[in-house]
C-alpha cells in the first residue's frame, strides 16, 4: 500500500487535531509532509516533534521565528512569509491538502493547491462560499479531486455513495465531489438550532457571551460557536452544498435536530430517503474524506425523524447569508469578513448580540456587488467587509478613537 502524503493548514485548531488523530491511528500509512497555524507555536511544537513534518509554516512572523529556535533540534523546515505559509502546505510530494484554516487564508491556500494539482478535503466553508467561481473551473481544469469534511457536505456525499445512484461523473451536472448527484430531489442540512433555539428576538438583545459559546452538543471553536448560535453556519453551508455537489438552491434546505445527530438527509427522484444519523463528532468524516471509510460504531438508530424548518425572521443571518449566496459577486466575501469582525467584537463584550448580526446585515446593504471577479477583487471585498463593521462599531461606541476612514465599497 502507497504511503499517503499529506499537509494540514490548521493543524492546532479542531479538525486539524482530529485529523492528526486519525493519522495516528494508521502508523505507516500516512506521512504528514506539511503542518501549518496561526499563532499557537506551543501545540504546534508537540505535533511537529510526534510526526516530524518536513515543513511547517506560522502565520505569525514573531511566533515563527521563536519556533525555530525551539525546534532546531529536528529537521523541520518552518515558513513565515506567504509564499512559504502556503508551500509548507502544497509543495511537491504532497498527495492531498486538509484546509482547515479560515477565512481569507483558507481561500488563498485552496487556490494554490488546486492550482498545483494537489486534491483536497476543504473542511473550511469560505473557499466556496465566496471563491467558488474562481474554484470550480480551477477544479476542473486540473482535475483536482475534493473530499468534503464539514459533516453536513460529508454526510451527503455518504448518502448518495451509498444509493449509489451513479458512478463517478466527470462534473456532468456540476457537482465536484466526483458523484452523480442528478437523481437527488432535496437535501436538508442538519441543524441543532443553537443555544437560543425557540426565542425570539428580543430574548437576543440581552444574552451573553457565555450563553452564546454554550453550544448543545458541539465542542467548536469561538468564531464557529457563534455562527452556530445566529444560525448564519447553516446558510454558509448551503452555498458550499450547492457548489460541492451542484445542486440548485431550491432543492438545499435546513431541519432542526436538537441531538445534532441528523447530519443530513438526501431524498431522491425515486421517492425514497437516505439519513446520515450519527454522533456530534468530526473524526468519522475525516475518516471518510481521508480513508473512504466510516466507523460504524458512530451511526445511531433513528426514531420518528421529522422535518421541522428554522426560525428564519429570528436567526435572519441564516435567510440573508442565504439571499447572499443567490446574489453572489463578491458580496459573500463581504459577509464572511463583516461576520469574523462582528463575532470578534460580541465575545470582546464590546456590541451586544444582536448588534452583531444588525452590523453584518447593514455591511451586507451596504456592499457594491462586482461579479465575474479575481482573487484581488475577493481580498479587496473582504477587508472591505471587515473595515466596514470596524468602522461601524467606533461610529457606534464613542469611546473608541477612530483613527481613519473605511475604504470605499469594492
Amino acid at each position: 500500500m502507497a504511503v499517503k502524503r499529506i499537509s494540514i493548514a490548521g493543524s492546532t485548531g479542531s479538525i486539524g487535531t482530529q485529523t492528526l488523530d486519525e493519522v495516528r491511528k494508521r502508523p505507516g500509512e500516512v506521512e504528514v509532509v506539511g503542518l501549518s497555524c496561526n499563532s499557537r507555536i506551543d501545540v504546534l511544537e508537540k505535533q511537529i516533534r510526534e510526526f516530524k513534518p518536513r515543513f511547517a509554516a506560522v502565520v505569525d512572523p514573531e511566533k515563527a521565528d521563536l519556533l525555530r529556535r525551539r525546534i532546531k533540534d529536528t529537521k523541520t523546515e518552518v515558513f513565515d512569509d506567504p509564499g512559504g505559509i502556503f508551500y509548507a502546505c502544497i509543495e511537491p510530494k504532497v498527495d492531498l491538502v486538509v484546509i482547515a484554516s479560515v477565512g481569507l487564508e483558507a481561500f488563498i491556500t485552496t487556490v494554490q493547491a488546486v492550482n498545483w494539482g494537489r486534491d483536497i478535503a476543504p473542511a473550511s466553508k469560505e473557499p466556496f462560499v465566496f471563491g467558488s467561481e474562481i474554484l470550480v473551473p480551477l477544479i476542473v481544469d486540473r482535475g483536482v479531486n475534493v473530499y468534503p469534511i464539514d459533516s453536513e457536505h460529508s454526510a451527503i456525499w455518504q448518502c448518495v455513495v451509498e444509493k449509489n445512484i451513479g458512478k463517478a461523473a466527470a462534473n456532468g451536472n456540476g457537482c465536484i465531489v466526483g458523484i452523480d448527484t442528478s437523481g437527488v430531489r432535496k437535501v436538508w442540512l442538519g441543524c441543532s438550532g443553537g443555544p437560543f433555539y425557540g426565542r425570539d428576538w428580543e430574548y437576543l438583545k440581552g444574552v451573553t457571551v457565555d450563553q452564546a459559546l454554550k453550544h448543545p452538543t458541539w465542542n467548536m471553536g469561538g468564531l464557529i460557536t457563534i455562527n452556530s448560535a445566529t444560525l448564519y453556519n447553516k446558510g454558509q453551508e448551503i452555498s458550499e452544498a450547492r457548489v460541492l455537489f451542484g445542486l440548485e438552491f431550491e432543492k438545499i434546505d435546513v431541519t432542526v435536530d436538537r441531538t445534532s445527530m441528523i447530519h443530513a438527509i438526501v431524498e431522491f427522484e425515486d421517492g425514497s430517503r437516505l439519513m446520515n444519523f450519527s454522533k456530534p463528532d468530526m473524526h468519522d468524516p475525516i475518516r471518510f474524506a481521508l480513508f473512504g471509510e466510516r466507523d460504524r460504531s458512530h451511526i445511531r438508530p433513528a426514531g420518528d425523524v421529522k422535518i421541522v424548518a428554522p426560525d428564519r425572521n429570528t436567526f435572519r443571518l441564516l435567510r440573508i447569508a442565504e439571499e447572499v449566496a443567490k446574489t453572489g459577486g463578491t458580496l459573500p466575501a463581504a459577509m464572511v469578513a463583516a461576520n469574523g469582525a462582528a463575532v470578534e467584537s460580541f465575545t470582546n463584550k464590546v456590541v451586544s448580540f444582536t448588534e452583531m448580526i444588525e452590523m453584518v446585515e447593514e455591511t451586507v446593504k451596504r456592499h457594491r456587488v462586482k461579479s465575474g471577479y479575481k482573487e484581488l477583487e475577493i481580498a479587496d471585498a473582504y477587508n472591505w467587509g471587515d473595515y466596514n463593521v470596524r468602522a461601524m462599531i467606533l461610529a457606534r461606541h464613542e469611546s473608541l478613537a477612530m483613527e481613519d476612514e473605511p475604504p470605499a465599497s469594492s
